[in-house]
């Protein structure tokens, strides 16, 4: 996953990735930018589209329903996920962006999920307290993980789905009938935790873009044109900066 020069590989490839918690509608967006973008710039030969669905290549499942995963290590965790995250990675960007970078197209990377999801992932304790050294440490080396990542390859843009906590604890008990049988007060603590982690992520990692947000209190229709909106902004801008370079 070698880079043919850093300043070239930045000018020509874009990264946005679709992100947030379980039950916000993010895999909606994803689905909908895949299904959409395509078509929308079958005019531009020297626009391609790569989709990456990291979600797909790598099971994370949710705290809320673990049993013996409370006993793991949660920085053992991070390793655990951010290896198999790179190891699905690398094939994807060797054998379908460089090549087209190489071209001389302009390539962007569309993913779901990325490093925020290993992260809330990993950085979890069976008390869901953020203030916790061992949180702290995941953070940390998490850190060190996405500064090591990312002198490899661009760093993509968070587009991150965000509903309030009564919204996702209901649908939580509307689409899982595990979830459902979990006490209301205990499935609120947790979405609670993870929107502050989300709220912390951009802060306490480096290198990290502007988040886009995207309300999950809108109509799947009205998230599906918000997110073609995002990217499309984002490429138009992308594009204008780099025939200035």
């Amino acid at each position: 996953m070698q880079r043919n020069g850093n300043a070239l590989f930045d000018q020509r490839v874009l990264g946005l990735a679709v992100s947030g918690q379980r039950y916000t509608y993010r895999g909606g967006v994803y689905r909908c930018l895949r299904a959409n973008l395509p078509r929308l710039y079958a005019n531009s030969p020297t626009v391609e589209f790569v989709f990456i669905d990291v979600l797909r290549g790598i099971q994370l499942s949710c705290p809320l329903l673990w049993t013996e995963e409370w006993g793991e290590d949660p920085l053992s965790r991070l390793l655990v996920d951010w290896s198999n995250m790179v190891r699905y990675m690398r094939k994807v960007i060797d054998d379908q962006i460089i090549p087209k970078v190489q071209q001389g197209k302009t390539v962007v990377v569309i993913f779901h999920g990325f490093g925020l999801n290993l992260l809330l992932h990993a950085a979890v304790t069976s008390d869901f307290n953020l203030r916790s050294k061992v949180i702290d440490q995941v953070f940390k080396a998490h850190g060190g993980l996405v500064e090591t990542f990312f002198d490899h390859f661009t760093p993509p843009e968070y587009i991150i789905t965000k509903a309030d906590t009564e919204a996702v604890s209901a649908r939580m008990a509307q689409e899982s009938t595990l979830l459902a049988a979990i006490n209301p007060l205990i499935r609120t603590k947790f979405i609670q935790f993870e929107e502050a982690a989300i709220d912390q992520y951009e802060s306490r990692v480096p290198m990290q873009k502007p988040f886009h947000f995207i309300k999950a209190s809108f109509t799947e229709d009205e998230m599906c044109r918000e997110g073609l909106n995002i990217v499309k902004n984002r490429v138009g801008q992308f594009l204008k900066t780099a025939a200035a370079a």
